[in-house]
């Protein structure tokens, strides 16, 4: 598959121009990481792959919900880096 290529581009890149020796651990976001992809990226990366939360460390009014049993809060990433950008 196409993508499993372009993880494995990536880290080639990264090992070459960016100082990438070791890769200890992904940490994944979103929906992916709770199916069967995360094992074909692990496989792919040699690295273990942890769900991120970055709700985990914010201080929040309300909880969030849960999705179909499991936090929410991985499907945020992008929707959170996003809106702390600022405008230019």
């Amino acid at each position: 598959q196409e993508w499993v290529g372009e993880i494995r581009d990536s880290l080639v890149y990264a090992r070459a121009n960016g100082g990438l020796r070791r890769l200890d651990v992904a940490l994944g976001t979103g929906g992916w990481c709770t199916g069967p992809l995360m094992s074909v990226v692990e496989s792919v990366i040699k690295a273990p792959v942890k769900i991120w939360d970055p709700t985990e460390s914010m201080r929040l009014e309300t909880p969030l919900p849960t999705n179909g049993g499991g936090p929410v809060g991985p499907s945020l990433a992008i929707a959170i880096g996003l809106a702390l950008r600022k405008l230019s």
